[in-house]
């Protein structure tokens, strides 16, 4: 519930939605997938997030049959920053274990963090 007369709050909303209409931040997102398990790299997760703060990294093991054992996502608003720390954090990685990265600008619809595991 929200303070206020509704028609006037209506308003608001609304002329602050035209405002920000098409200035959305963007954010540059990379979901890497790898044929290992998560203590596996769990190591070199912790080293690309402590080199990297501005980037949101997060860590999402598999246990699904799958594939793929573990995602990795990077996430921040500048592409730049991404980029840095998924080379590092590859450079770490046992070499042949990525399967496959993708490139969004947020997260795919469907990847639901909370029922990763």
């Amino acid at each position: 519930m929200l303070p206020g007369v509704p028609q006037f709050m209506r308003q608001q909303l609304q002329h602050v939605g035209e405002l920000l209409q098409g200035q959305g931040i963007s954010r540059c997102a990379r979901q890497i997938r790898f044929s290992i398990h998560e203590p596996a790299i769990a190591a070199s997760i912790s080293k690309s997030a402590s080199r990297f703060p501005e980037v949101q990294i997060g860590s999402y093991p598999y246990f699904n049959g799958k594939e793929y054992k573990t995602i990795v996502t990077l996430e921040s608003p500048k592409a730049a920053q991404v980029k840095e720390a998924q080379e590092f954090l590859l450079g770490q990685t046992p070499e042949g274990s990525v399967l496959s990265i993708q490139e969004h600008t947020k997260l795919p619809p469907g990847f639901d963090k909370d029922k990763a595991k």
